[in-house]
């Protein structure tokens, strides 16, 4: 059986969701919702209740679709690189709008920094605390693991 929707009447969003895409399970719904890499599509159905769906087809005037629910809430993707603010992204030149360590007496350790730096996340060395000769040894580390940083020494 086919069903011809309006989306103005049915819905606020411009979109509809296949049944077959949908979960009303709370485990389901909770796998899907714990993705912040797709997109979710909330649907209200008068016999199952919410469900989320992470696809769906844009509705045109007048559509015909097999088995479809307008889209009652929307929540676009939300990768970890679009979060934060991108000047910072651009002035520390870091993938990551991100920060960690800084700890004093080196807790924030060589290998954090250097890890974090690879991944493209700043972070610093917390030296305050720490003989000279030890501050010089994890620059020195840390410089030739990051020879372009991201990194900082505090």
């Amino acid at each position: 059986m086919t069903t011809q929707l309006k989306n103005e009447k049915l819905s606020p969003w411009p979109w509809q969701v296949s049944q077959q895409h949908v979960s009303f399970d709370p485990a389901g719904m909770n796998k899907k919702l714990k993705d912040l890499s797709q997109a979710c599509y909330v649907v209200n159905d008068a016999q199952q209740g919410l469900g989320v769906a992470q696809q769906a087809q844009v509705v045109t005037d007048t559509i015909t679709a097999v088995n479809a629910l307008p889209v009652s809430a929307f929540a676009p993707a939300l990768g970890t690189q679009s979060l934060g603010d991108s000047n910072f992204r651009r002035v520390h030149g870091v993938k990551y709008a991100y920060y960690a360590g800084a700890m004093a007496n080196g807790i924030s350790s060589e290998e954090l920094v250097i890890a974090l730096g690879q991944a493209g996340i700043l972070c610093s060395f917390g030296a305050a605390g720490l003989i000279p000769s030890r501050v010089e040894q994890a620059i020195t580390r840390i410089q030739a693991a990051l020879p372009n940083g991201p990194m900082r020494l505090t």
